[in-house]
């Protein structure tokens, strides 16, 4: 039986996710990949992490083991608000979201802020995840390169003025300001 005649069409922009592609190549023999953001086991912590899990379980018993709020454990966002708040953020519990990853906030935010057909302005190169998302809740995505020092902004504009001259409105821009992945 043909089930993708029953899907979405939501899933029919959805392609194949890139990073799961890549991450199925890192443990084919001799490779040294440079493109999951792998960490080298040789780092992992494992007897800090063993003793800190066997304490938690102890002190907390079946707690731990439980599932607990979709919005994520209450101890830790009230944490965060205290740590933002020192830092001068002005923030409350309500405005804070757990997520599992940097991929699932994409996924949400790109669900959040785009819209079939949306224009989303993405720096190049960029960062796979990123550009995934967006596509997959059906954004228009259109490169801009990137500058010495972050992106070219001379060409967001006149990406922006050309988009408007078609009859266009650039509903987005995608950008990572810090730590730009993939270049560093």
């Amino acid at each position: 039986m043909e089930y993708t005649k029953y899907f979405s069409n939501v899933a029919d922009w959805a392609k194949s996710n890139p990073i799961r592609r890549l991450t199925g190549l890192i443990n084919r023999p001799g490779i040294i990949s440079f493109a999951g953001g792998v960490p080298s086991p040789e780092t992992f912590p494992y007897n800090e992490i063993a003793e800190i899990a066997s304490r938690i379980v102890h002190e907390k018993g079946a707690e731990v083991l439980q599932y607990g709020l979709t919005r994520g454990n209450r101890q830790l966002i009230e944490y965060l608000v205290d740590q933002m708040q020192r830092r001068g953020i002005k923030t409350n519990a309500e405005e804070i979201m757990l997520t599992s990853g940097s991929q699932q906030g994409l996924d949400l935010l790109a669900r959040l802020l785009a819209e079939p057909g949306d224009i989303v302005l993405a720096e190049l190169p960029s960062y796979i995840g990123g550009t995934y998302a967006l596509n997959n809740v059906g954004g228009t995505l259109t490169g801009i390169p990137m500058a010495e020092d972050g992106l070219d902004l001379t060409a967001v504009r006149d990406k922006v003025l050309k988009m408007r001259d078609l009859g266009c409105q650039v509903k987005l821009i995608y950008t990572i300001p810090n730590f730009q992945n993939p270049s560093g």
